[in-house]
């Protein structure tokens, strides 16, 4: 590889090495639990209708607030006439 010292691959070892399981959770509590959170995030469902209803309730019970909207398909886009349904939550204010 160009322009890197011969012992880069040992460094680089050497680093992974010295992380910790705490360092580890803590990256994940600071960037990757958040995402997950109803107050600041989004998220959108698209399912059969006849799940509609148990996501829904299971969003709000994490504190989603959710809009349940019918999508139906006509025969000019898709040949058929199923309906999906979508539900969109948007972090609780």
């Amino acid at each position: 590889m160009k322009d890197l010292p011969k012992d880069y691959n040992l460094t680089l070892l050497e680093k992974y090495q010295a992380v910790t399981k705490d360092d580890v959770l803590d990256s994940l509590r600071k960037y990757f639990l958040p995402m997950f959170s109803s107050s600041s995030s989004t998220v959108v469902v698209v399912t059969t209708p006849s799940k509609v209803d148990q996501i829904a309730n299971d969003l709000e019970e994490y504190g989603f607030k959710t809009e349940k909207r019918t999508l139906e398909a006509g025969a000019e886009d898709n040949e058929s006439s199923i309906g999906d349904s979508e539900i969109s939550s948007e972090a609780s204010q």
